[in-house]
């Protein structure tokens, strides 16, 4: 990836990029970017500007060992036990979690403890239709997480 042009605050880099150019990244609007382990280098100065960010990565990847080496924030995902909105817990939040969350709220279907949990998004103990509504805005890219925050660990 050699630069990124995007306004999201939240970025998932795509699973067929392995390498991040220096400067790739220089938005301080980027506050999240969840790296995948194919990405294999980065660049000394790719995340340069983003003074907030925090990078979510599994342990000893690249992304970690980057985030190490140059005192970037990072969230070990692979130590992550439940995702928030991931209501089918395939570790990856989509629009299908909204669906769930539906299915729960009319009673088509029934939860797990677990799953109340990572469903109930804005954390005030109801699974409801809100809670949907704003996993359908996190995936869309309308929200940059959920108000109780990304992951209960």
């Amino acid at each position: 990836m050699k630069k990124y042009i995007g306004s999201d605050a939240g970025i998932i880099i795509p699973s067929n990029i392995t390498t991040i150019s220096d400067y790739a990244f220089t938005s301080p609007n980027i506050t999240k970017v969840t790296i995948t382990d194919t990405v294999t280098t980065i660049g000394d100065h790719a995340f340069d500007g983003c003074d907030n960010i925090i990078i979510y990565c599994n342990t000893n990847s690249a992304a970690h060992l980057f985030a190490q080496k140059n005192a970037i924030n990072f969230i070990l995902l692979d130590s992550v036990k439940l995702f928030l909105g991931d209501a089918n817990n395939d570790r990856s939040v989509t629009a299908f979690d909204a669906v769930v969350v539906l299915q729960l709220v009319a009673g088509i279907s029934s939860a797990s403890e677990n799953t109340n949990l990572v469903c109930d998004v804005n954390g005030d103990g109801n699974v409801t239709a809100f809670d949907a509504v704003l996993i359908l805005q996190n995936v869309a890219g309308m929200s940059t997480g959920f108000p109780i925050g990304d992951y209960l660990t």
